[in-house]
């Protein structure tokens, strides 16, 4: 069965580069022009570039529309045109011990749905130093079933959903 096309909500905002405004500025601007529940997401993709995810295809339409004014100026609202499989991803971070291998846990996660990936978090400043924290991200996951802790030998690891 081929995995149905979603079509994204999100929409580019690019601003003039010299243009001193905050992220809160930006989004504010985007907040008159639409509901605050109608967005889901806010991001500052690089300086002057942002990206806003909304609710459904008719706030994106009226975003497109009226676009956004800020600082006094008017800026246009571009789709982001990708469409993207209709899987469901799920991201779970779990405080491991360094010496355990992914291998531990992944054998568990397998069982609530696909294991995409695995990575090891590591230190912002320093990106060297792992934190000790995993991301394992899955496919079609179920989450009703998703426990909460995972024992591995006498470790008791927390699941977090991200």
């Amino acid at each position: 069965m081929a995995a149905s096309v979603v079509r994204s909500l999100s929409l580019r905002i690019r601003l003039d580069p010299d243009l001193r405004v905050s992220s809160d500025d930006v989004l504010a601007a985007v907040l008159q022009e639409v509901d605050v529940d109608d967005v889901r997401c806010f991001t500052r993709v690089q300086r002057g570039h942002y990206q806003v995810t909304v609710r459904d295809t008719d706030v994106k339409e009226k975003l497109m529309l009226v676009g956004i004014d800020v600082d006094g100026r008017h800026f246009p609202c571009y789709s982001v045109k990708r469409e993207r499989p209709n899987h469901h991803y799920n991201s779970v971070t779990i405080m491991m011990p360094y010496e355990m291998p992914d291998s531990c846990v992944t054998n568990i996660l397998g069982q609530y749905g696909e294991l995409v990936s695995t990575r090891r978090l590591t230190n912002r400043r320093h990106p060297s130093i792992e934190t000790g924290v995993r991301l394992f991200r899955l496919k079609d996951v179920d989450l009703d079933r998703l426990p909460t802790l995972i024992q591995v030998d006498h470790y008791n690891m927390v699941v977090r959903r991200c």
